[in-house]
């Protein structure tokens, strides 16, 4: 995967509202290189979500990093869920034991509903 092509695209929808929609295979490579833009989106809305539905491969760096992303906006009162998630990347998780950590659903409308 080139450098160049980024991992994610972000949508805005609302003030409140963020949608991270990662591409069907994303490598460790690029981890370094978006995480700060990554972090600031989930740290300045409130209902964040991540859209997994196109993701066949997700590498154990980012799955790492997304939990650890879960987990701080719990621990602040925003929400972070994870829409979509495809078998081979839930799989992924588990062994990782980051499932515990990520709220799944099956629709962007489901992320809006969580209190």
């Amino acid at each position: 995967m080139s450098d160049d092509v980024p991992p994610y695209q972000v949508e805005r929808p609302a003030s409140q509202r963020a949608i991270i929609r990662f591409t069907d295979f994303v490598d460790h490579e690029r981890l370094k290189r978006y995480d700060v833009e990554l972090r600031e989106v989930t740290e300045t809305h409130q209902y964040v979500a991540i859209d997994l539905r196109a993701t066949e491969f997700l590498s154990s760096e980012w799955i790492r990093r997304l939990q650890d992303l879960a987990k701080q906006a719990k621990h602040a009162g925003r929400v972070i869920a994870f829409v979509g998630v495809r078998p081979t990347v839930q799989r992924s998780a588990d062994l990782l034991a980051a499932l515990k950590d990520l709220r799944i659903v099956e629709t962007l409308e489901e992320v809006w509903k969580i209190s």
